[in-house]
């Protein structure tokens, strides 16, 4: 059957009873894996002994009945085991359709996760009406759906937050629920006893989170400086921030681009429209700033971030980390290279 996010919970305190697996799929590979880690924490409960194990694409691929084997093998130290498919393929209908049709007490519970499936992959339809299993869609928030959930985490920590700083926060975040509420724990943190959130504190709190040189990154990526592109990413790295940080504080940059491109459209005047669209914009890159609002066209930002959603992904499923970091890099610094040089 498939639920919403609200319904997880009932799902699984019925997991004793008459649910048997459970599916997380859809393009928010933190939420996905959140509620699979939710599911086994429940499990473990009531079993501390639960053992778990994970199923990889590449092995499934290479022997589909592995999952037929596991189920009916049996543990020498545990009462109750989990099998996690991670990212199967779209093919295992049939493994699928017989494990859920001779489930009982002592099948081991399945969870399946995955950031390509989708509404049409023919897994979720399987087991979305399924009576024995649990089909969870988990999509990347935005709009009110991200705005209501920054409200929650916020007022349930006591605080309250003014309109310029939801805005803020509500264009800044939403890539990935988990680190959604990571950053808003961290803001949190910053404001300690003082409960109103204000939008210098927000913009304070990110501008705090990373290194000085990641607006140098920045700035020198999507304006095409390559050689400083690539001086500026090894030295954070060196410095010990993650390929995702740093990924992140790309989307966030592109994210106010979109923005302030947004603004023009309607009308606005350049000058106008950046001095609308926080984080504020230092001195010292203003003008490379307006060069580059002025030389990316709206359609390669739209691209830049969705590469920039896709890194992310990448950079959590197991690739290596300076691969997806550096590709990633040098498609925007192709971009601003091409671009930025057009309208010099």
């Amino acid at each position: 059957m498939k639920i919403k996010a609200g319904q997880l919970n009932d799902s699984i305190s019925k997991a004793s009873k008459n649910v048997y697996a459970y599916l997380f799929y859809g393009s928010d590979l933190g939420a996905i894996q959140d509620n699979a880690k939710q599911v086994i924490a429940a499990c473990q409960k009531k079993d501390p002994n639960l053992e778990v194990n994970v199923l990889t694409a590449d092995l499934l691929k290479e022997n589909p009945m592995r999952l037929k084997e596991e189920a009916a093998s049996e543990s020498l130290f545990a009462s109750k085991r989990i099998l996690w498919l991670k990212n199967p393929p779209d093919n295992l209908l049939n493994e699928l359709d017989d494990y859920l049709t001779n489930a009982t007490l002592d099948t081991p519970i399945l969870i399946i996760t995955s950031d390509t499936f989708n509404t049409k992959s023919k897994t979720v339809n399987l087991l979305g009406e399924s009576p024995v299993a649990v089909a969870l869609g988990s999509y990347l928030q935005e709009g009110a759906d991200l705005r209501q959930t920054i409200q929650s985490v916020l007022s349930n920590g006591g605080y309250t937050i003014m309109p310029d700083a939801m805005a803020f926060l509500s264009e800044s975040l939403g890539a990935d629920k988990g680190a959604t509420l990571s950053e808003l724990s961290k803001l949190m943190l910053y404001k300690g006893e003082e409960k109103q959130i204000t939008l210098d504190d927000a913009q304070a709190c990110f501008a705090g989170s990373a290194p000085a040189s990641t607006d140098e990154l920045l700035m020198a990526a999507l304006s095409g400086d390559a050689k400083t592109t690539q001086k500026k990413m090894t030295l954070l790295v060196q410095e010990g921030t993650t390929s995702v940080a740093i990924i992140r504080a790309f989307l966030m940059k592109i994210n106010q681009l979109l923005r302030v491109q947004g603004w023009i459209a309607q009308g606005m005047g350049v000058d106008e429209a950046i001095k609308k669209t926080p984080p504020f914009i230092s001195f010292k890159y203003a003008n490379l700033w307006k060069q580059i609002v002025l030389s990316w066209p709206t359609s390669f930002t739209i691209e830049a971030q969705r590469m920039a959603i896709e890194a992310e992904k990448n950079s959590k499923s197991g690739l290596p980390d300076n691969l997806v970091l550096s590709r990633f890099t040098a498609s925007i610094c192709q971009g601003g290279k091409k671009f930025c040089r057009l309208n010099r």
